[in-house]
């Protein structure tokens, strides 16, 4: 009684709940919001004509609790479902929360709480997805922010959906949901955002997303629906309108993120297909000098404008979860003699919370046997096999199924230092890193040598390291963030995929760590690919970098461009030394040189002993060349 009389004070929340299709799900619906903690709400079930049961159990639970009304109306979609129930509202806030999902017991005392404490005219929560029936239980500690109506934007905090969110009533007093359109939340959203001063977001998740194969959103994904391109265009156009620059990229970069995952679609007809690539392009455009796009948006959408369906593929794939802490990918091909001490070198790490991706890319020899044996003996061991088609492609398919809070890459020649999960993972969690590197030993040996010198720790940003001159263009012996790999892939079908993708994954890391101890052991391999390339000399690795350079041209960072055309001009000093390059190869390498010195040369990122170097293989490229490699034996 004292309970009731408390939430007598309190402010009434509506709760509208629009009902099609789905009298399977709504009894548990119901009951959530019957069993909620808070008390002080009128549930509004709109019947919007459903030919199966709903009605009648709406009815049912009406006449069992007087807070529940019903409105029975002729099925004309969700967002008309909405309008009906806003019109009839009476409460002082309102929630909206579709007929297959529901809510945690708390959920209402906790939006509201927020509420009132931050005078906020918006609670955002988060939400779990799933099957289940019950709320699963969270023992976290409870984050909170609190957003004006500009930061809740760039800070990327709004959700754009309806649900998941309790309004202050007067928000919505001139917002009607668009009816007779799929994607509606896009059209009406950040309309509502705009209008609020106060935004609270609460990390703790109080709505269950219920997977149902039969939802409207589910159906959408299936078929491919262009109205949503009107919604952006709409925003944009509002804030541009407004002179809200920010708002105005943020809007034309999360139309770009639609795209993008649109793009995989395979129902998408030539002509949609097309015009997803035109729109984002032409937002790309302008877009790509923002500061509000973080750099690893800004490699993912470049990736795009060349290669889209790697993209697309990429930005799904980083919508994977997290189980094990680091997933270990090994590509597996011809290398059974050296396969059994690299896996051997995992077993033995005496950090253990590790999951193992073995891919046998279609080796002839007995790789394949090898990972299944070692997989039947560990359940921490997955092996996939496949067509051979490549070590990129090898590794991006572990990729899509790596659960790994970090993602780290072995080739099945080399190994492990037996600390190298443990004390990597320790410097990323130290110093919050997106990449840990290390150095490497190399040799033909089948142990780890001792190391006696002392550790040096050097902790950059991703323009930093560049400069510095200390980023390893090589995938492996690194620690790196699965978020980053997941959204950008490593190009298939390509050589020298270290050097077209290596780059990216550093300048969208926000902090990068590089420790001098050598934890990986490169095994000297003659049939391995590396040894192939110096055998029959390849300048393919130029085009790479005519990508890297093209991208910090066209974003204009001048330093992240000379230190890609010093890079470069390194790779081709070193290259003119092969003997093995013939009379017109060794032309184009001094013609690549020449080019990317000439564009370098007034650089302040050179330090003097290159500059000397590079100004003296410019006129003497040949004795230079024998005097670098005579200086390496």
């Amino acid at each position: 009684m004292l309970k009731d009389k408390q939430m007598n004070n309190e402010p009434l929340v509506s709760i509208i709940v629009p009902c099609y299709k789905v009298e399977q799900y709504l009894p548990n619906c119901i009951e959530s919001i019957l069993c909620q903690s808070y008390t002080n709400w009128e549930l509004i079930l709109v019947d919007d004509g459903s030919p199966d049961n709903c009605g009648n159990i709406c009815d049912d639970y009406a006449a069992k609790d007087n807070r529940i009304k019903v409105v029975h109306k002729q099925n004309a979609g969700l967002s008309s479902a909405r309008n009906a129930g806003m019109k009839v509202m009476t409460g002082d806030y309102v929630t909206f929360l579709d007929s297959d999902d529901f809510l945690h017991k708390d959920a209402l005392h906790i939006l509201v709480k927020h509420a009132k404490k931050h005078d906020a005219q918006i609670v955002q929560c988060n939400f779990v997805r799933g099957s289940e029936t019950v709320f699963p239980d969270w023992s976290n500690q409870e984050k909170v922010d609190v957003y004006d109506n500009h930061t809740v934007f760039t800070k990327f905090a709004a959700k754009i959906i309806v649900c998941g969110k309790l309004y202050k009533r007067e928000l919505l007093d001139d917002i009607t949901m668009p009816e007779g359109i799929i994607n509606e939340d896009d059209w009406t959203t950040w309309k509502i955002y705009y209008k609020a001063k106060t935004i609270v977001v609460t990390g703790r998740p109080l709505y269950y997303y219920t997977i149902n194969p039969n939802s409207i959103m589910s159906t959408a994904k299936k078929k491919p629906d262009t109205t949503y391109y009107g919604a952006y265009d709409e925003r944009i156009s509002f804030f541009h309108e407004k002179k809200e620059k920010d708002l105005e990229d943020v809007s034309r970069l999360q139309f770009c993120k639609s795209l993008l995952l649109s793009y995989s679609n395979k129902q998408l007809t030539k002509e949609q297909r097309d015009e997803i690539n035109s729109r984002f392009k032409t937002n790309w455009q302008t877009l790509r000098k923002s500061s509000v796009v973080p750099p690893i948006l800004k490699i993912l959408f470049f990736g795009f404008t060349i290669c889209p369906g790697l993209a697309s593929k990429a930005a799904i794939a980083k919508t994977g979860g997290v189980k094990s802490r680091v997933s270990i990918i090994v590509p597996c091909y011809k290398v059974d003699k050296y396969l059994v001490n690299c896996i051997e070198s995992i077993l033995h790490q005496s950090y253990t919370n590790w999951e193992l991706i073995l891919v046998d890319d279609g080796s002839p020899d007995r790789s394949g046997e090898i990972a299944d044996e070692y997989a039947r003996r560990d359940a921490r061991i997955k092996v996939i096999h496949k067509t051979n088609a490549g070590v990129a492609a090898a590794r991006n398919s572990a990729i899509d199924i790596a659960t790994g809070e970090y993602i780290s890459f072995l080739d099945g020649d080399d190994f492990l230092h037996r600390d190298y999960i443990k004390d990597l993972l320790a410097i990323a969690s130290e110093n919050k890193a997106d990449i840990v590197q290390c150095d490497y030993v190399r040799g033909k040996d089948t142990t780890f040598p001792p190391y006696k010198g002392a550790e040096v720790l050097n902790t950059y940003n991703s323009h930093d390291i560049f400069v510095a001159d200390v980023a390893k263009i090589i995938v492996w012996g690194k620690l790196i963030k699965s978020d980053i790999l997941k959204a950008i892939m490593i190009p298939e079908g390509r050589y020298f995929e270290d050097d077209l993708v290596t780059w990216r994954w550093y300048y969208a890391a926000n902090k990068i760590v590089v420790t001098s101890k050598p934890y990986y052991y490169y095994t000297e391999n003659d049939d391995s690919q590396m040894a192939h390339h110096k055998k029959q000399p390849n300048l393919s690795f130029v085009e790479a970098y005519d990508e890297r350079i093209a991208f910090f041209k066209e974003t204009e960072d001048k330093d992240m461009e000379a230190c890609s055309h010093r890079q470069l001009c390194k790779s081709l000093l070193m290259m003119y030394g092969n003997k093995l390059l013939t009379p017109y190869q060794r032309t184009l390498v001094l013609n690549h040189y020449r080019q990317s010195w000439h564009c370098l040369k007034s650089s302040s990122i050179l330090n003097l002993k290159l500059h000397i170097l590079f100004m003296a293989f410019n006129v003497m490229p040949y004795i230079i060349s024998r005097l670098i490699n005579i200086a390496i034996r």
